[in-house]
């Protein structure tokens, strides 16, 4: 089990009731894309408080059992926006049209994480192209730079890249059959983790959308097969297919795709399936006894 950190940048929104409804949206630039202002430039403070967040979280992980931690740098979330040469303009180093300049920051969170949690603890970080707000974004224009981005992290301490596309057969660059998961793997030295509409017709944004589409699991699974055989990935993730039906791995390894449940937007947030509130439940119990046994021995 991995706990995923993030933090959110500039799609925050400030102000409300919550616990920290006093504190300000900090981001990279003050934009969460071009023209569209959100949040307050980050001081040199504000980075190291950052980083230190992340070291935390990754230390809170390790002591409650888990394998290890995702760094969150994707989908136009906090790092994904130092990344990203649109919503990163800044002139200290950190930002710029150039990516080695851009990566320097996410790759100091992960060398404090691997600092803190030391050598033997996984952890991965998720990586995207596409944001929720831009689906044509692009934080690399090229092998040439995704290869600059990819060695920073893993010199940094990386283990694991988690390659988020809204498809994962779509290919990324012209003149090359291979997918940005493929590209991954062929040049970031380390595993990598593809997800993006596995067994689905439709993407995640389009799904949470509320559209709906025909079952065509195996067919899609097809697409995935031959990319793998490819070697194009090590590892792949299926959200949304999990969401709606638990037995997802078994009934496509027993191949009744027409038994599996198609996701639907009520899927989330509901107990529709008996072995989800299941899961659920002993899930939290799990939490709960790991919080009491850890107020016990502080």
């Amino acid at each position: 089990m991995f706990i995923q950190l993030w933090h959110e940048g500039a799609i925050r929104k400030e102000g409300g009731v919550g616990a920290y409804s006093k504190f300000p949206t900090i981001c990279p630039s003050g934009l969460v894309k071009a023209g569209r202002p959100s949040g307050t430039p980050a001081t040199p403070e504000d980075l190291e408080s950052i980083k230190d967040a992340f070291v935390r979280g990754a230390l809170a992980a390790r002591e409650m059992g888990a394998d290890g931690v995702e760094i969150h740098a994707c989908h136009g979330y906090l790092l994904d926006q130092f990344l990203w040469a649109e919503t990163n303009r800044r002139t200290d180093g950190y930002g710029g049209d150039a990516i080695e300049d851009r990566v320097r920051f996410p790759a100091e969170v992960v060398a404090a994480v691997r600092r803190a949690v030391g050598a033997d603890f996984l952890m991965s970080i998720r990586l995207s192209q596409w944001k929720e707000i831009d689906f044509a974004a692009k934080i690399v224009r090229g092998p040439d730079e995704l290869r600059m981005m990819l060695n920073a992290l893993r010199e940094a301490g990386v283990d694991l890249f988690h390659i988020s596309t809204r498809r994962f057969h779509q290919p990324e660059w012209p003149g090359s059959d291979l997918g940005f998961a493929g590209w991954t793997r062929l040049l970031g030295r380390a595993p990598v983790i593809t997800v993006g509409s596995v067994g689905l017709e439709l993407d995640v944004m389009e799904s949470f959308a509320g559209k709906e589409v025909e079952p065509k699991v195996e067919q899609g699974l097809a697409k995935l097969v031959r990319r793998f055989a490819n070697h194009e990935f090590d590892l792949v993730a299926a959200g949304r297919s999990n969401i709606s039906d638990p037995q997802w791995v078994k009934k496509v390894r027993e191949g009744r795709y027409s038994d599996i449940h198609i996701f639907k937007k009520e899927h989330l947030g509901t107990q529709e399936f008996d072995n989800m509130a299941y899961v659920a439940d002993a899930f939290r119990e799990h939490m709960e006894a790991m919080q009491l046994q850890y107020k016990t021995e502080i």
